[in-house]
């Protein structure tokens, strides 16, 4: 028994340490719902001051936030590795991450490492390329004359695996 109480202890202070958790400070007088978010650890220890409008999980050690109605990403030290810009931030597989900009139309995957931009050829203005939950593989979509919703495979290479099929 007393074996087991020390690998729960070993394993509580392990994910401790990684798990993060939103928090708001407010002031019961005057209370403010737009105040900003920030993360604690599970021992109450500020990790990332407030400065998130709108709190989210952290999800393989990044967390979407949002600033001026804006879509960023976060990493677990409270660096900010994609700038608030977007309308929509995936949770990132792997290493990388979909985003989308409805203002100008645009949706593309980045790389959370590298920021730079996951580049795919075209076959026709139809297709488009999201993350699956698989790292390193992107899902396929094409929907034209040829293949009416059709769905394939792409590896983060950008090597088709399986060409859109119709479904």
């Amino acid at each position: 028994m007393k074996y087991i109480i020390i690998f729960f202890l070993c394993t509580y202070n392990s994910l401790n340490a990684q798990i993060l958790v939103p928090y708001q400070i407010q002031d019961l007088k005057n209370w403010d719902s737009l105040a900003p978010w920030g993360y604690k650890n599970l021992d109450f220890k500020i990790i990332i001051e407030p400065k998130n409008d709108v709190p989210n999980l952290f999800v393989n050690g990044y967390a979407t936030f949002q600033k001026n109605k804006k879509l960023g990403l976060l990493d677990t030290l409270g660096n900010i590795v994609i700038e608030p810009i977007y309308e929509y931030v995936s949770d990132v597989v792997g290493e990388y991450v979909y985003v989308e900009a409805f203002n100008q139309f645009e949706s593309y995957i980045l790389n959370v490492k590298t920021n730079k931009k996951f580049n795919y050829k075209k076959t026709n203005t139809n297709q488009r390329i999201e993350l699956s939950y698989v790292p390193g593989v992107f899902l396929l979509y094409s929907d034209n004359a040829t293949y009416k919703d059709a769905y394939g495979l792409m590896s983060s290479e950008g090597n088709v695996i399986l060409k859109p099929i119709a479904s």
